[in-house]
């Protein structure tokens, strides 16, 4: 086998297991969020958002300048936008534009009861 084929192969093999890992992954979310209470499930699809800003009005802001804060490729989903609404009716929820993010990811790891 040409290292080109072989290369083709490996990259043929990394695109499937990542679409792989992305719908289990999805599945475990999916599963989790059907376990949890409403209020529970609001927080759970918060928690990526409070994480990504520093924003006044929210749980963990930090009135410094320069609080590092942002998660990498983070883009928040209407049901996320949706839920902080809920959750902190009087906050005007912003976009960071300027972010220099220094999460790299958010993970769920291990059984539900090591969020609840």
């Amino acid at each position: 086998m040409d290292l080109t084929k072989e290369k083709q192969n490996d990259a043929e093999t990394l695109f499937y297991n990542r679409q792989a890992f992305k719908r289990f992954n999805q599945f475990k979310i999916d599963r989790t969020l059907n376990t949890l209470s409403p209020i529970d499930r609001l927080i759970f699809t918060t928690v990526p958002r409070l994480l990504h800003v520093n924003q006044e009005g929210l749980p963990g802001y930090v009135d410094e300048k320069n609080v590092p804060c942002g998660i990498m490729n983070f883009t928040m989903d209407h049901e996320s936008l949706v839920a902080a609404e809920k959750l902190f009716p009087e906050v005007i929820i912003r976009r960071q534009e300027n972010l220099n993010p220094v999460i790299h990811t958010a993970l769920l790891m291990g059984s539900l009861g090591s969020i609840a």
